[in-house]
């Protein structure tokens, strides 16, 4: 199956702030493409519904915000050896999420960029967090 994402995918786990209906909530954002991505939070969106996701980097000097729409939930539950009073223990993990398709032309698009086409929003946000990771390496 062809990927159809396109060729820039930004595979890194970036802090995202989203704001819903009911309210706002952080979330991790994934395999971060021009036309979408992943995000890990623990109460995820229903299908279909509209959000705003913000990215911004830990400085506060790049943030960008688009308007996407939930495609798909994700509920995994899956096993770990934990430590218990130094006995190895099987636990539970679970990873909830959701999937996001940004839409293109919406007014918090436009907002967050003068004009820029949705490629340039991610493109822009991708160099900002690249150069925020460099600088904590060399540090």
């Amino acid at each position: 199956m062809p990927e159809k994402r396109g060729p820039i995918v930004f595979d890194k786990a970036v802090p995202v702030y989203l704001g819903t209906e009911e309210g706002s909530m952080r979330g991790i954002a994934r395999n971060i493409s021009p036309t979408g991505a992943f995000i890990e939070t623990c109460d995820p969106c229903r299908i279909g519904a509209r959000l705003s996701v913000t990215f911004s980097s830990d400085d506060a000097r790049a943030e960008v915000t688009l308007l996407a729409e939930v495609r798909y939930l994700c509920h995994l539950a899956y096993g770990g050896l934990g430590q218990e009073e130094g006995e190895a223990k099987l636990s539970e993990r679970v990873l909830r999420g959701m999937g996001v398709r940004f839409l293109e032309g919406s007014e918090v698009q436009a907002e967050a960029a003068t004009g820029a086409n949705q490629r340039g929003h991610v493109e822009q946000v991708q160099s900002a967090l690249d150069a925020e990771v460099r600088m904590r390496v060399l540090h």
